[in-house]
């Protein structure tokens, strides 16, 4: 970002619309007719949708913020009503 003196800010939202588009690509190849099987192409599509998640709001990995445990938290340990 110092090396082409743009703020943080801006950086994100380039980076930002790339993802966006990174998106739009993934779900328009995923309705494409293809031999692969689909449990393979679900897998690769939930990893891709955790790595969203978890790099949406900066690095959810390694830092893990109350976002993340939050997300975690209502994934895996509060009960869904029905």
């Amino acid at each position: 970002m110092e090396e082409y003196g743009v703020i943080a800010q801006e950086a994100y939202d380039v980076f930002n619309k790339h993802v966006e588009s990174a998106w739009k690509y993934v779900n328009k190849g995923f309705l494409k007719p293809t031999e692969m099987p689909i449990e393979v192409l679900n897998r690769i599509l939930n990893l891709a949708r955790v790595m969203n998640v978890l790099y949406s709001e900066g690095d959810g990995y390694t830092y893990v913020g109350k976002a993340t445990k939050g997300i975690i938290s209502s994934l895996l340990i509060e009960p869904i009503t029905l």
